[in-house]
């Protein structure tokens, strides 16, 4: 019978404020703290049937926080197309978090044109975008946010059926992953 409810959202806002860099998070699905969008969320304590489905406390705080980044539950990564999206993510924007430690020009134009061919096939019209504000703006202050903003908006979804196996995952060598 106790209330928990504050407690939990005060722990997780807690815990989060102390993470300053992440790349993403594996939560656990159907959790009443981790679900992403698969707990059971209840009316009151005493009803015995759910009134809707959502994320979990901590999940929740998690989204709020670091919804730009790759964040998935454990049972969708059993989804090959899943896993790839989340892992895509996750190795794309730990390789733009390196970028921005010491950005340069030449640097966000190497940066695009690895990952060009992955931008594209998550969203071309974004994909068209990043490549213009990574060769044709010359401040790299002011270009690196609007490059940043673009490709949190590019890698939103997954890449469509069509698009897939148009360009090489950007996963570090050795590791495989089983289709």
């Amino acid at each position: 019978g106790a209330r928990l409810t504050r407690k939990m959202r005060s722990f997780a806002k807690e815990y989060l404020a102390g993470i300053s860099t992440a790349d993403g998070f594996i939560l656990k699905s159907r959790s009443p703290s981790c679900g992403i969008r698969d707990t059971k969320i209840f009316p009151n304590l005493h009803a015995t049937h759910p009134i809707d489905k959502g994320a979990g406390l901590f999940a929740e705080a998690v989204l709020t926080k670091f919804g730009h980044l790759a964040i998935e539950d454990e049972a969708r990564l059993t989804s090959p197309a899943n896993r790839e999206h989340f892992l895509s993510k996750l190795f794309t924007l730990a390789a733009f978090r390196a970028l921005k430690k010491s950005p340069t020009p030449r640097k966000l134009a190497r940066f695009h044109d690895e990952y060009s061919p992955l931008l594209a096939a998550h969203s071309p019209k974004e994909g068209a975008t990043l490549a213009e504000i990574a060769h044709k703006f010359t401040d790299i202050d002011k270009r690196l946010p609007a490059y940043e903003a673009h490709l949190r908006l590019a890698l939103a979804r997954p890449v469509p059926k069509a698009r897939r196996g148009r360009y090489e995952p950007p996963f570090p060598k050795g590791l495989t992953l089983p289709l």
